[in-house]
């Protein structure tokens, strides 16, 4: 799709910026005019390059998610190639210019003004990258785990159960990285379930448990700490922290009852 390839990339905003395709919009023409040349010049090796293409992008055709970006990185580097192809082609026709001064003129104007096209089109992804990408998305980073975590750690002693949401993702992954939890620990306390996709679901882990609806309630048996969204906070909690994406946004809130 020219969309993914060239203007907004994967729509899943873990795997693209948004606003810059898959590919560079300044490759286009170019991978246009290296598709033809191929084909031109009849290269021996061009329908190894399609075929290449066409394998790689077949098993992703049949995912739920289409297109998507990690799963054709199999064709990686055939869009390069071809790309790269028609970059030569044309700077092979603009060479062939005849050697007049104003033939010299058009043709430094002409690579002149493709350069500045690739590196404005460059810098504005680096831009984006770099200072809105974070901002805008971080919440599909799970960016509120880390700092809820080491708030949780060290309140944990002061609580028999620990419940946390898995609205942001596998929360599980991140508390055993940031707790630096040992496998032995993890193989003896994990309670496992693997989902019919073949999904593999940790829903409790020593004192904490994962879940997406945690069903707050007080307890006079136990106390609770409780990590949540901020839409599922019921209205008597007694708020401990909130925890921010780089927004500003609210990723997550630590609460009790």
């Amino acid at each position: 799709k020219p969309k993914f390839l060239f203007i907004s990339g994967d729509g899943n905003p873990k795997f693209s910026t948004q606003d810059v395709g898959s590919l560079y919009l300044w490759e286009l023409p170019f991978f246009i005019t290296g598709m033809l040349f191929l084909f031109r010049m009849k290269a021996s090796y061009r329908w190894f390059i399609l075929l290449w293409m066409l394998i790689g992008v077949a098993p992703a055709a049949t995912a739920r998610e289409t297109p998507h970006a990690l799963r054709i990185e199999s064709i990686l580097p055939t869009f390069q190639i071809i790309t790269a192809i028609g970059v030569f082609a044309f700077l092979s026709k603009v060479s062939s210019i005849k050697y007049k001064v104003l033939s010299i003129k058009v043709k430094s104007f002409v690579i002149g003004i493709t350069f500045l096209l690739l590196l404005i089109n460059v810098f504005y992804y680096l831009h984006g990258y770099y200072v809105h990408y974070p901002r805008e998305y971080s919440g599909e980073w799970q960016y509120g785990y880390k700092d809820s975590i080491a708030f949780v750690k060290k309140q944990e002693q002061n609580f028999d159960e620990v419940k946390i949401t898995t609205e942001l993702g596998r929360p599980y992954i991140y508390y055993l990285f940031y707790t630096k939890t040992h496998p032995d620990e993890f193989r003896k306390t994990a309670a496992i379930k693997r989902e019919v996709f073949g999904f593999v679901n940790v829903e409790k882990l020593g004192k904490y448990s994962f879940a997406k609806d945690l069903n707050p309630m007080a307890s006079k048996n136990k106390k609770i700490l409780y990590v949540d969204i901020q839409s599922k906070v019921p209205d008597n909690a007694k708020i401990l922290k909130n925890f921010y994406l780089l927004n500003g946004q609210k990723a997550l809130v630590a609460y009790i009852l």
